[in-house]
């Protein structure tokens, strides 16, 4: 969906949701996307659209639609109170139901919208920060919200490591294995995402979020369409002083991390997460280039693609 029909879409159909892994700063980008005016945006829900993408996935995939279609001679029947009588083993009202495929992507838009924004204004813009969510998450909300803008935000992966390692794994090695391995599910959903070159997704770093937060939200600001009430930014950049990361092998620090705490991880994964962050790094090199010429000159022929991870 362009952004001139997007625009025109009322505010509930144009949430902002922030998509990550845990430890990433994603609270901070929440701090600063309140600052919006005309915005909301929530904090985590339970990550409970994992178990609804499966609910709508089931209830829209063609055998289920096919079998209900084939039902449906017998609602009318039904709400009659007609006696459904059949001597044979024709099939009748086995799989009767009244949803469509339309019905039922109204049904989970309303219930996402009204449980999340029980007190907000018509006319305010919604939103959510979550940690949890990745590719089947992020399809149903395109397919409930086609005017939807997504934040991806990634972080240096030694940094993400070690507080994982501190706040979710409490310091043991055994758990934090399984921290590892949801950080390169999530690095490597993000790299084949930004790949897709969606127009309505963006890469956000959190090395840039903390160097030069002004700019940086100001960029983001552009992308989802707000204006930013400066007094209210300013007093988050104030209060919130953060030294980002200077690495430039992301390999090496992320192996020494994990040497600290004593965590074995098949040095293929460390590898191929290094590669993936440095990729989805280089995709934001290019974006802002890209941006700088669309500025200036008018661009020809396709995009290249994203470098491909180890």
């Amino acid at each position: 969906m362009d952004d001139t029909a997007v625009s025109s879409l009322q505010a509930s159909d144009r949430p902002v949701f922030v998509i990550t892994t845990g430890r990433s700063g994603s609270t901070l980008l929440l701090r600063y996307l309140n600052c919006a005016k005309d915005l909301v945006v929530w904090g985590e829900h339970a990550a409970i659209l994992t178990e609804l993408a499966a609910c709508y996935a089931k209830l829209t995939r063609p055998s289920t639609l096919a079998f209900v279609a084939a039902a449906e001679p017998w609602v009318d029947s039904l709400l009659r109170k007609d006696a459904v009588v059949c001597s044979s083993d024709t099939m009748t009202i086995e799989w009767v139901n009244s949803f469509t495929a339309a019905t039922v992507r109204q049904a989970f838009r309303t219930f996402l919208y009204s449980l999340l924004n029980q007190r907000i204004p018509s006319d305010i813009r919604w939103g959510f920060k979550e940690i949890h969510y990745g590719r089947s998450e992020m399809k149903l909300l395109r397919d409930l919200f086609p005017g939807a803008r997504f934040l991806l935000l990634v972080r240096d992966p030694a940094s993400i490591t070690k507080s994982k390692f501190k706040w979710f794994a409490m310091r043991d090695a055994t758990r934090m294995r399984g921290h590892f391995e949801e950080t390169l599910r999530f690095f490597q959903f993000a790299h084949d995402e930004v790949g897709q070159r969606n127009p309505d997704t963006m890469l956000v770093r959190y090395e840039d979020l903390a160097a030069q937060p002004a700019s940086e939200m100001a960029r983001i600001a552009g992308f989802i369409g707000v204006e930013l009430i400066e007094k209210q930014l300013q007093a988050i950049i104030g209060e919130r002083s953060v030294r980002p990361s200077a690495r430039t092998d992301h390999e090496a620090a992320l192996t020494d991390a994990l040497h600290k705490m004593q965590v074995t991880v098949d040095p293929a994964a460390v590898a191929k997460l290094a590669a993936l962050h440095k990729g989805l790094i280089a995709h934001r090199a290019e974006a802002l280039d890209l941006k700088a010429q669309a500025q200036s000159v008018p661009l020809e022929g396709p995009a290249s693609p994203i470098p491909a991870a180890a």
